[in-house]
């Protein structure tokens, strides 16, 4: 089967149902903005030289100051029925035919598992209770420990949001001098990161000290404006982009559920 026989066929199988569900397609992406504030992403992906076929997904809350450049770095994959949520096998195929016909399985995994499991991830509070809580999704220490602090923000949690990002600080320091004999990472933009998340830390512990929840609601704001301008610049045109800069109307329809 041609490439283009097979990417024509590839949007006749999945367009429908995403589009259905509020999703716009970019590519092989279909991606999402729900109630102003959770990113969600969808992509259907083969590997030809290994012959595997995965969805990849991934769910952003706007709060995080996420860089969606490539959103679903940071995947999540579902490749069977049993289970969606870890790090299973994807299915594998032999020539175009195999490949076109792992598609109608994947397509009833999403929309048995993964469309359900977007719908109810679908503002901060969902999220963190469906997402950040659940053991079936690993996270290393560094970014769980920072969604913790931010949403500990968000719910006005100070005593939790201070005692995570402390244990935090205090861990990355001792890891990296263990590894590096410094207190930095030893890439450049890792120990910038690092400084920088602590200044801001610094700066909204001051706020908490003082109950001044305006600067803690302009932080998260800040966060929210990041990862929303990545978020366009990466799923949308140039021009597109742009006129989003000057105008601040997004070019895609904000989902509310």
């Amino acid at each position: 089967m041609k490439k283009n026989s097979i990417s024509r066929t590839f949007v006749e199988t999945f367009e429908s149902s995403m589009v259905k569900n509020s999703f716009t397609r970019k590519g092989r992406d279909f991606h999402r903005l729900v109630n102003g504030k959770i990113i969600q992403a969808v992509s259907y992906y083969s590997f030809a030289f290994s012959r595997e076929f995965t969805i990849q997904f991934a769910i952003l809350p706007l709060c995080l100051g996420a860089e969606c450049s490539a959103p679903l770095v940071s995947i999540h994959r579902i490749c069977s029925h049993e289970d969606f949520t870890g790090e299973v096998a994807p299915w594998h195929y032999e020539g175009s035919e195999g490949y076109m016909e792992c598609m109608p399985t994947a397509l009833k995994a999403t929309e048995e598992l993964l469309l359900p499991k977007m719908d109810r991830e679908i503002n901060y509070e969902n999220y963190y209770s469906n997402y950040l809580r659940s053991k079936a999704f690993t996270l290393g220490w560094d970014k769980i420990s920072f969604q913790r602090y931010i949403f500990a923000l968000i719910f006005e949690n100070y005593a939790d949001a201070e005692k995570t990002m402390d244990k935090n600080i205090k861990n990355w320091r001792e890891t990296n001098i263990e590894n590096f004999g410094t207190e930095y990472h030893i890439a450049p933009e890792m120990q910038e990161k690092f400084e920088r998340r602590c200044i801001d830390y610094y700066h909204i512990k001051k706020a908490m000290d003082k109950g001044d929840r305006k600067s803690i609601e302009e932080y998260i704001s800040s966060l929210e404006q990041k990862s929303l301008q990545s978020y366009v610049k990466a799923y949308s045109t140039s021009k597109k982009y742009e006129k989003y800069l000057e105008t601040g109307v997004l070019p895609f329809e904000v989902v509310n559920i």
